[in-house]
C-alpha cells in the first residue's frame, strides 16, 4: 500500500523546511500483472478497477460518496476457486475478519490483471464491508495442498479502502 505525492521547496535547501502536505494524495496504481500459475504455490492477485480504467490497490472515499460496490479484477489459474475475505480495522483489536454467513466464492478466469482486458473478467458486485469512516481490507485466498498433505492458505495482495468524514466547517 502506498501513496505518491510531491512538493516543491524554494530556496537553497539548507534553510527551507516543508510545510504540512496540502496537495492531493493519489494511491499508487497497480501495474499489469501476470500470475505464474506454473508454480504449484502460486498466489492469486486482486485489484480494484477505477472509473478511470486503472488498476488500484487502495481507494479513498468521503463517507457521503461511498459506493455500495466496486468493480474488482482477480487473477490466477483459470477455473480455480478462491474465497473473498473482508476485514475491518478496530482501534483496540486491529484487523478483524468479518464473519460472513456464506463466504463469497470467486472463480478465477485469467492469469492476467490488465485494465484493457476486462470483458467477462470482472468480479461482479463486490460489496464494501464498511459503511462509514474507517478502513477495510479485502483479499482472496486459495488453498494449496503440499506434497506432505498439509493444506496451506495462499493469500493474495491486500486491497485497502479508507473512508473519511469531511471536517465540519473545513
Amino acid at each position: 500500500m502506498g501513496a505518491i505525492g510531491a512538493t516543491v521547496l524554494v530556496g537553497d535547501g539548507a534553510s527551507s523546511k516543508p510545510d504540512a502536505w496540502s496537495g492531493p494524495v493519489r494511491p499508487a496504481g497497480v501495474q499489469t500483472t501476470t500470475v505464474d500459475t506454473t508454480r504449484p504455490d502460486w498466489t492469486p492477485h486482486i485489484a480494484f478497477l477505477s472509473e478511470a480504467n486503472r488498476l488500484e490497490s487502495a481507494l479513498v472515499f468521503e463517507a457521503n460518496a461511498l459506493p455500495l460496490s466496486l468493480p474488482v479484477m482477480a487473477a490466477g489459474l483459470p477455473k480455480e476457486t478462491t474465497t473473498l475475505v473482508s476485514e475491518t480495522w478496530h482501534r483496540n483489536r486491529g484487523w478483524a475478519a468479518l464473519a460472513e454467513p456464506e463466504p463469497r466464492q470467486i472463480t478465477l478466469k485469467t492469469p492476467i490483471l490488465d485494465p484493457s482486458m476486462t470483458e467477462g473478467r470482472l468480479v461482479p458486485d463486490v460489496t464494501l464491508p464498511i459503511s462509514g469512516p474507517g478502513q477495510a481490507l479485502l483479499y482472496i485466498v486459495r488453498e494449496w495442498t503440499r506434497v506432505d498433505g498439509s493444506v496451506v492458505p495462499l493469500r493474495s495482495n491486500p486491497l485497502l479502502v479508507t473512508v473519511y468524514e469531511e471536517e465540519k466547517g473545513a
